[in-house]
C-alpha cells in the first residue's frame, strides 16, 4: 500500500509541475487580415450574400398544388408570384414578370420567392389555366 501511495504522490507532483510550465507563445503573424468580402451599398444586406439575381420572364401563370398559390415555371425553376399586388391573373393569358430572386423566402407554395415584383399582361396565349398543362416560358433573362 505504501508503494501505491508513493506512486500516486509522484504522479500528482509531476502533473502539477507540468501545469506550472508556460506554453510557448504563438508566433507573431502580424495584424489580422482584412475581410475579403467587399461591403455592400445597402447596410441591411449582409455582406456574405451575393447581389440579388434579377429575372425578366414572359410565361403563363398557373395554379400551384397548394390552395391559393400562383406559380411561374421556367426550366427546373418555379417562382412563387402569389403575393403580387395586384394579383397575377389566371385568365389564359401570359404575363411578363420582373423581380429579384429572394432565396430566403420559402412559403407554403414550395417555390423560389421573389421580391420587388412587377408584371404586365402579354399577348401570349396559355393553353390551360387549370395548372395541368402550361405553355413553355418565353425569353427568360437572369441577370
Amino acid at each position: 500500500m505504501k508503494i501505491s501511495i508513493a506512486v500516486v504522490a509522484l504522479v500528482m507532483s509531476l502533473a502539477g509541475g507540468a501545469a506550472a510550465q508556460e506554453a510557448p507563445a504563438p508566433p507573431n503573424l502580424g495584424p489580422p487580415a482584412e475581410p475579403s468580402v467587399a461591403p455592400t451599398a445597402d447596410p441591411s444586406i449582409p455582406p456574405m450574400l451575393p447581389a440579388a439575381k434579377k429575372i425578366d420572364v414572359e410565361a403563363c401563370p398557373e395554379k400551384g398544388t397548394e390552395r391559393g398559390c400562383i406559380l411561374i415555371r421556367y426550366g427546373e425553376e418555379t417562382y412563387d408570384v402569389t403575393g403580387t399586388n395586384p394579383p397575377v391573373p389566371l385568365n389564359g393569358k401570359g404575363v411578363r414578370l420582373r423581380g429579384d430572386v429572394d432565396p430566403g423566402a420559402m412559403g407554403f407554395c414550395f417555390a423560389t420567392g421573389l421580391k420587388n415584383i412587377t408584371w404586365e399582361q402579354t399577348i401570349l396565349q396559355c393553353p390551360n389555366v387549370s395548372g395541368t398543362e402550361v405553355a413553355p416560358p418565353q425569353n427568360l433573362q437572369v441577370k
